[in-house]
């Protein structure tokens, strides 16, 4: 779930360390996008979908991108994107916490 923004540039990014994995380990990790907030909104008109959801459930890993929903910021806080469903998503998986970048070292 790339997210938008930033989110989606890191996604990017994750995506090609990703394909270096399987290169030089043979490691294949297999995964699915799913468009939330903004693009979901455009196509859907709700943030987050039934199918991350659904799909979320029967996997190891979840990578979302950052979300930052700019055209929202004057709507009440229920109606906001990151508050009435994406709160939701950590909720249902029991997500409190953000990870910050990782720092890879020799």
């Amino acid at each position: 779930m790339p997210g938008n923004d930033i989110g989606s540039e890191v996604m990017k990014q994750t995506i090609k360390v990703q394909d270096l994995i399987y290169v030089c380990f043979n490691i294949n990790i297999n995964g699915n996008k799913y468009d939330i907030v903004c693009i979901a909104i455009n196509n859907y008109e709700k943030a987050l979908p039934t199918a991350p959801i659904t799909e979320a459930e029967h996997t190891d890993v979840i990578l979302l991108g950052s979300i930052a929903a700019h055209q929202e910021e004057n709507q009440s806080l229920d109606k906001q994107s990151e508050r009435a469903d994406l709160l939701k998503l950590r909720k249902h998986f029991n997500l409190f916490t953000n990870l910050p970048s990782a720092k890879i070292y020799k």
